[in-house]
């Protein structure tokens, strides 16, 4: 098969374009020439997996000291939104009549500002529409002592990555315009590069075997398809309080370790040969098999999966505005392994490894570039009709503070950006039917905190603070109570 034609997609897009191997990266001066953009395999399987019920769309919340200043707050959204242009774009059938990104034209994202105990309310819920609005939505809620700012991005728009680029334009533009440290301005970003997404996230080249022939990645479709991990058990009996109503967006619960507790648990992991996200990992999957034991899920042939995003950058692709430059890691678990501490733990950590090192040669990709190009009906019924793809989803995003890329002023580990000190973070990734719970990781203030969301259909939000509590409790009887 030559370079010049990738007849195995049938269709030729900046998919196979950026696949050609290239000396340049292409630059792009106006909006107006970045505009139609196919979406990216992972952009598309976002798009595809999105709906009413469970919304492809994760959330930041950011809690700010201080007396927020509302003209220098739209200044600035208005200087970040101008860095990234997919926060202003809409999916519209375009380029050879396939789905694209363009740009919204007037339809951008609004700030919906009020007081601090005003509630966050939805013209038509929490689900986003790309072919109608853009993917981003933005809450302050505010007095004079304090602020709290809650986004909501759409996943096929950006990961949370880009969301936290964007944030970061934000912030420091708000700083600028509120006294302070002189802060150094971000870096340049070139909206032309919003192309090279492709190769950044996905390469053919790299599923070619030595003969030069695409490597069909079946086997690991029909595993995701036909051998579905084990959901969440929901409780047995319903909260009195349970509903959609008594969730207040974002419905997450959280605990934080205190900055002792969180430096013990990092040496503790050390101590192991692990990173302290893989100790988390380990005590997330013991939940879970201990949460569906108790509700009668076991014994199940199947087993209990965790899925976990990967940043794909590397090098100049942090040159690119806001964008979704991820892919997913589907790490499985049979009762047995889980059982026995010390099998998954060394288990975790190989894999972990092994996952890092060939992040770019990871199947599911490679599975949905395929079905992109070869079946695209197939990939949306596919999805519609898939069992449990995963038990829960577990992100961890270091300190989020240092992917704004921007060096904020800090005392005492917190970020203070003009007026305002950034006293806390919260962030969730999203949901999907059968996948129960969303849990994020972090650590901010040099504070460890856990961020867990439970499928509201199914669970209060106490079912999630059991869970939760659950969580803390393996961690602590294990490594704290030493």
């Amino acid at each position: 098969m030559s370079n010049s034609r990738w007849a195995i997609w049938g269709h030729r897009t900046e998919f196979e374009e950026n696949m050609i191997p290239q000396t340049t990266v292409p630059t792009v001066s106006t909006r107006q020439r970045i505009f139609p953009l196919h979406l990216t395999p992972f952009e598309n399987y976002m798009f595809l997996d999105d709906r009413p019920s469970h919304p492809m769309t994760f959330v930041i919340q950011l809690v700010f000291s201080g007396d927020l200043n509302v003209e220098a707050f739209e200044e600035a959204f208005r200087f970040a939104l101008s860095r990234h242009p997919l926060l202003s774009a809409v999916i519209q059938p375009a380029k050879q009549n396939r789905d694209c990104w363009v740009s919204a034209g007037d339809l951008q994202p609004k700030l919906d500002f009020g007081g601090l105990d005003d509630p966050i309310t939805f013209d038509s819920g929490e689900y986003i529409d790309l072919r109608r609005e853009v993917g981003l939505r933005i809450w302050i809620r505010s007095d004079k002592q304090r602020a709290v700012v809650t986004s909501q991005f759409h996943h096929a728009t950006c990961d949370g990555i880009g969301a936290n680029q964007f944030l970061g334009d934000l912030l420091w533009s708000y700083a600028s315009r509120t006294g302070g440290e002189t802060v150094k301005e971000p870096i340049q970003l070139d909206p032309g590069r919003l192309r090279a997404r492709w190769r950044a996230s996905y390469s053919v080249a790299d599923f070619r075997s030595a003969s030069g022939r695409i490597q069909t990645a079946w086997g690991e479709t029909a595993k995701l398809l036909f051998k579905p991990a084990t959901s969440l058990k929901p409780p047995s009996a319903r909260s009195k309080s349970h509903g959609l109503a008594s969730h207040a967006f974002p419905g997450v619960e959280s605990y934080k370790f205190d900055q002792t507790e969180t430096c013990r648990l990092r040496q503790a992991a050390h101590n192991r040969g692990q990173s302290t996200n893989e100790l988390l990992l380990e005590k997330l999957f013991q939940t879970l098999a201990h949460w569906n034991r108790r509700r009668g899920a076991f014994p199940s042939p199947r087993s209990i999966c965790v899925m976990m995003p990967l940043n794909m950058r590397q090098g100049e692709d942090n040159l690119i505005p806001a964008a979704n430059i991820v892919s997913f890691a589907f790490l499985r678990r049979s009762r047995s392994a889980i059982d026995d501490p010390e099998l998954l733990r060394a288990s975790l950590r190989q894999e972990a490894e092994q996952v890092k090192r060939d992040r770019h040669r990871l199947r599911f990709t490679h599975v949905l570039a395929a079905s992109q190009y070869l079946h695209p009906k197939l990939l949306r019924a596919s999805l519609r009709f898939s069992g449990c793809m995963s038990t829960a989803v577990m992100s961890n995003s270091g300190d989020p503070g240092r992917s704004f890329y921007v060096e904020f002023p800090r005392h005492h580990g917190v970020i203070r950006c003009g007026n305002l000190k950034l006293e806390d973070i919260s962030r969730i990734p999203p949901l999907r039917p059968k996948t129960r719970v969303t849990v994020s990781t972090f650590t901010y203030g040099r504070i460890l905190k856990i961020c867990m969301r439970c499928d509201p259909h199914l669970f209060s939000l106490g079912d999630t603070q059991d869970l939760l509590n659950a969580m803390v409790r393996y961690t602590r009887e294990d490594v704290l109570s030493s």
